[in-house]
C-alpha cells in the first residue's frame, strides 16, 4: 500500500497546544493515520495568536526547521506555521488568506487533505486547486455557522467526504445541511488517556468563557457548595473587575496544554452544557479515569455519557432557571461524595463505559480509515 501525504490545513481553526476538545480530536486523528506510517502534517495559518503554537511541544509536533532528516520528517507530525492578514473580507485579495493558502499548498506534494468545522476559508482552497479529502465536523454550532454560508460555498460539501464525532451531529448535518456523513469516534491514544484517578478531591469544570457551557450555574453552584472545593479549567469564571465576587472554594487554573493535569484533581465532573454538545469530548476523558459525570441532557451528551454518569433533565418547556439547574447538581454533587457505595459504582460504571467505547471506536477506525483513507 503506498504511502500517502496527509495534511490537516487549517485556517484560525485548530489549537496546536491542544487547549480544547476539538483539537484534541482531531490531533487524535493525525496521530492515528501517522501510525498507519503515512507522512502526516498539519498546516496552521493563524491571525489570532490563540491558534498557533505558544511554546515547544517536541512531543506533539516536529516542527519542519527542526527536522534531521528526510526519514524525520516522514514519520513525524511536521507543524507547518504561517501568519496571515487577520482582515476575513479581504480574504479573496491578492495578499489575503486565500491566496496565502493557496500558494502555500500548491509547493507541497498532499495527496490528501483533512478541513473542519466552520474552516470554510481551507475548504475553499482546496477545493480550488483540487486537493481530494474529507471535512470533520466536531460541533453542531460550526453546522449552523456553514448553513449560512452562501449556496456556492455551502455546495463545496457535496463534493466533499464528510465525518462527524456523533451520530446525533451526523443526523444534524443530513437535515440542516442535506449532506450525508459518516461517524468517526473520538479516538484517545494520548490526550486526557491516562490512568484512573484516585487522588482528585474537587468538583470540575471546563469553562469555554462564552456562557453557552453553563458558566452561569457553576457561578451559582459555588456559593451553594461552599465547604466542596471546585476547580476549573479554560477560561476563568472571574476576571479581575469581580475579583471580590470570587468565593474561596474555587480554583481557577487557567488554560491547560495538557487535560490530565486538570483531570487528575477532579473527583466528580460537571458538564452542565445549555447549547447542543456535538459529543462532549471530556465526558468520555473523564470516563477512562474512572471520574464520575453529572451533566445536563441536551445534544450529544447522552450519547457520549451512556449509563456511565448522571444526566440532568432541561424539559421540552418550561427549563429550570439557573437557580434551579444550580440546584439538581448540588443534590447530584452532594449524593455522590456523600455516599461512597454510590460514588465507587458510578466510578466503576466510567471505566466500563470507556472500556467498552475502547472497543467499539476501534472498529469504528478500521472501517472509517479502510473507507476514506487507504
Amino acid at each position: 500500500m503506498a504511502k500517502k501525504h496527509i495534511a490537516l490545513i487549517g485556517v484560525d481553526t485548530f489549537d496546536p497546544n491542544l487547549a480544547d476538545g476539538g483539537s484534541r480530536a482531531v490531533y487524535e486523528v493525525l496521530r492515528f493515520l501517522k501510525g498507519r506510517n503515512h507522512r502526516v502534517s498539519f498546516y496552521n495559518f493563524y491571525s489570532n495568536e490563540r491558534c498557533r503554537l505558544r511554546k515547544p511541544c517536541p512531543d506533539l509536533w516536529l516542527s519542519r526547521c527542526d527536522a534531521q532528516s528526510k526519514e524525520s520528517l516522514d514519520h513525524a507530525i511536521t507543524l507547518h506555521e504561517h501568519p496571515v492578514s487577520s482582515s476575513y473580507h479581504q480574504a479573496v485579495v491578492p495578499d489575503g488568506f486565500l491566496p496565502q493558502v493557496m500558494n502555500v499548498l500548491r509547493d507541497e506534494s498532499i495527496d490528501l487533505a483533512i478541513t473542519g468545522d466552520a474552516d470554510y476559508l481551507a475548504l475553499l482552497a482546496v477545493s480550488i486547486i483540487n486537493l481530494p479529502g474529507v471535512h470533520i465536523f466536531n460541533a453542531r454550532a460550526n453546522i449552523e455557522k456553514f448553513r449560512l454560508l452562501p449556496r456556492p460555498l455551502r455546495g463545496m460539501l457535496q463534493k466533499r467526504n464528510v465525518l462527524t464525532v456523533s451520530d446525533y451531529l451526523r443526523k444534524v448535518i443530513k437535515r440542516r445541511l442535506d449532506v450525508a456523513s459518516d461517524v468517526w469516534f473520538n479516538r484517545f491514544e494520548s490526550a486526557g488517556a491516562g490512568p484512573p484517578s484516585y487522588g482528585g478531591e474537587s468538583v470540575g469544570f471546563y469553562s469555554s468563557g462564552s456562557r453557552i457551557k453553563g458558566e452561569d450555574i457553576v457561578r451559582k453552584l459555588l456559593a451553594m457548595i461552599p465547604s466542596t472545593p471546585v476547580v476549573v479549567a479554560g477560561h476563568a469564571l472571574y476576571d479581575e473587575k469581580e475579583d471580590s465576587l470570587r468565593p474561596p472554594n474555587l480554583s481557577d487554573i487557567g488554560w491547560v496544554d495538557d487535560i490530565g493535569y486538570f483531570l487528575e484533581q477532579v473527583k466528580v465532573l460537571i458538564v452542565p452544557s445549555l447549547i447542543d454538545e456535538g459529543f462532549s469530548r471530556i465526558i468520555l476523558e473523564a470516563s477512562m479515569r474512572g471520574i464520575p459525570v453529572i451533566a445536563n441532557r441536551i445534544g450529544g451528551i447522552p450519547e457520549a455519557l451512556g449509563d456511565s454518569g448522571i444526566l440532568v433533565e432541561l424539559g421540552r418547556r418550561g427549563r429550570p432557571g439557573i437557580d434551579g439547574l444550580a440546584g439538581k447538581y448540588r443534590s447530584h454533587i452532594e449524593y455522590l461524595l456523600g455516599d461512597e457505595e454510590a460514588y465507587g459504582a458510578y466510578r466503576r460504571k466510567a471505566l466500563d463505559r470507556a472500556a467498552a467505547y475502547r472497543e467499539l471506536q476501534e472498529r469504528n477506525s478500521e472501517d472509517i480509515y479502510e473507507k476514506y483513507f487507504a
